[in-house]
């Protein structure tokens, strides 16, 4: 079964829905909005420098949350939740009373990462007979979803 993707838009609603600033039925006020569409993108970046929400399979292919227009639906509502907690501040909320923002980041790396994940990285390596030195392009294979369950 293929399921949708949510637009950013979606996401700015839902996050404040889950602050408990727009009701159910209601459309965000624009100053809302642009409070937490503003955080959008930060915290997508750090879900993926978390590793979060980026995963390196063992044939190095690359997946990871980073287009806020195209959130699939197995993220968004953690990814909202996150987007909330963000932005619970620039509300007056001191926390989120129906949500556990820990949970989600949980629920986002075992949905995320499915398999090892894989680091590429270089470093350089001196021969000890001729003392040369060269790049060389090395793998890391590690499985983050054990740790987090």
């Amino acid at each position: 079964m293929t399921y949708p993707t949510f637009s950013r838009a979606q996401l700015v609603t839902r996050a404040l829905r889950v602050l408990g600033v727009v009701p159910a039925g209601q459309t965000p006020d624009a100053e809302d909005t642009t409070v937490v569409d503003d955080l959008v993108i930060p915290l997508l970046a750090r879900l993926n420098a978390e590793k979060i929400t980026y995963h390196v399979d063992q044939e190095g292919n690359v997946t990871q949350l980073d287009d806020p227009e195209a959130i699939p639906a197995k993220a968004f509502m953690d990814v909202a939740i996150l987007l909330a907690d963000v932005a619970k501040q620039d509300f007056g909320i001191a926390a989120l009373p129906q949500a556990d923002p820990a949970m989600s980041e949980k629920r986002l790396r075992s949905v995320w990462s499915v398999g090892p994940s894989v680091e590429v990285y270089e470093e350089w390596v001196t021969d000890p007979d001729t003392e040369e030195s060269s790049l060389v392009t090395r793998r890391r294979t590690e499985t983050l979803v054990g740790e987090y369950m």
